[in-house]
Order: C-alpha cells, then sequence, then structure tokens
C-alpha cells in the first residue's frame, strides 16, 4: 500500500500486513512527523494521480533514504511486560515453594534470601548468640589477677558451627576500648589450668 507523510509529503510504500486491522500511528524517518496510517478497505485514499494507473507502486526506497516505520501499539506493550511479569512471578513462586520442601526448617528470610539469591545474612553469625555470660577475677600463680569471661554460645542455624570465634573487649569509662582480645570458642579451661597456666600455654590451648 501506498502511504504519504502530512507534513513532509514524502511517499512510501509500506507492506499492508505492518497496519493493524483498524489503522496504526506511523512515524515518517524523514520528519520524524507521526500520523495516522489506515488499510485502503477503511478510509485510506491514494494519490489520485496513482489511480489513473492501477496496479503501479512507488519503489522502496533506496538504501540511505527515509522510510516509513509502523509504531507499536502501547496495547501489545504492555501485553508483553505483563507477560514477562507473570512468568517471573510464577518461576519466583515456584523456586520459593522448592526450596522450602527442601528445607521446611528455613526461616522466612533465609527462603527468600535463597529464592532471590542473595544472602540477608552473608557473615552467618547473625544466629549466633552469646548467653549465661559472667565476668569474674581469678589470682594466677604466674601471671597476676586474671579477668575470666565465661558464657555460652547459642547457634540458631540448623547445621553444627564451628571454629566460632569471640572478641572480648574491656572498655573504661566513656566507654572507651582499652584492649580486645579474639579466641575460638570450644575449649574450656578448668579452674586449676586457670590457677596455674603461663599466657603462652592458655593462648596456645585457644
Amino acid at each position: 500500500m501506498i502511504i504519504r507523510c502530512e507534513k513532509c509529503e514524502t511517499t512510501y510504500h509500506l507492506d499492508q500486513k505492518q497496519i493493524e486491522p483498524f489503522g496504526s500511528k506511523v512515524r515518517c524517518s524523514r520528519c520524524g512527523h507521526i500520523f495516522w496510517a489506515e488499510p485502503p478497505s477503511f478510509s485510506f485514499s491514494e494519490d489520485p494521480g496513482l489511480q489513473k494507473t492501477p496496479g503501479v507502486f512507488l519503489p522502496f526506497p533506496e538504501e540511505g533514504k527515509a522510510a516509513v516505520r509502523p509504531i507499536q501499539s502501547s496495547r501489545k506493550i504492555f501485553w508483553t511486560l505483563g507477560t514477562i511479569f507473570l512468568f517471573i512471578l510464577i518461576a519466583l513462586t515456584a523456586r520459593f515453594f522448592y526450596i522450602q520442601y527442601l528445607h521446611p526448617d528455613w526461616s522466612m528470610a533465609d527462603t527468600w534470601s535463597k529464592v532471590f539469591f542473595f544472602p540477608v545474612d552473608p557473615e552467618g553469625n547473625l544466629k549466633l548468640s552469646l548467653i549465661n555470660v559472667k565476668k569474674y577475677y581469678k589470682e594466677n600463680e604466674k601471671i597476676g589477677t586474671l579477668l575470666i569471661i565465661e558464657g555460652e554460645i547459642k547457634n540458631g542455624y540448623p547445621a553444627i558451627r564451628e571454629k566460632v570465634k569471640i572478641r572480648a573487649s574491656v572498655m573504661k569509662a566513656g566507654k572507651k576500648k582499652v584492649m580486645s582480645f579474639d579466641i575460638f570458642a570450644g575449649r574450656i579451661l578448668t579452674s586449676e589450668e586457670l590457677s596455674t597456666f603461663s599466657l603462652e600455654d592458655i593462648s596456645r590451648l585457644q
């Protein structure tokens, strides 16, 4: 079918299949003007000069010259985006129930983090907590007075944790840190060991 830009009057040969049954918006690639084009069976009228020579059409524009392009209707765009969104939603929902089936003891946060492929607990320590913590002083025959900190670690993860490192800090007035000491939990020192071992022996056991 033959159409003509309303603004610059450039004529194009356009495949009628690219036009919707009730017409479509098209853009002139020469001047950028947007206008409405309809198939010949509705309200499209051809150039009177062309009607005198039935069956004769203008050739396609040469390479490098202007061409007309139909503009995709917004309805098609919305349908395409909606279909993609629905597909993603179905896939995520299926993955969510599959992970819950494999790990029924997981929390919702752990499950959703697995669904979206990102960890909510990257360090793996948010579910570790100290309980029954107590502090007291102990006399050691080689070192002198020791500050002893005892406690237990509560593991909120389904798997067994090993080599959990704990940092103890000594603070003074104004919450200013005086010193810190890192140890691995698990080794329990007896009262006799705390009283007789040197600092090197205690550190070696940790």
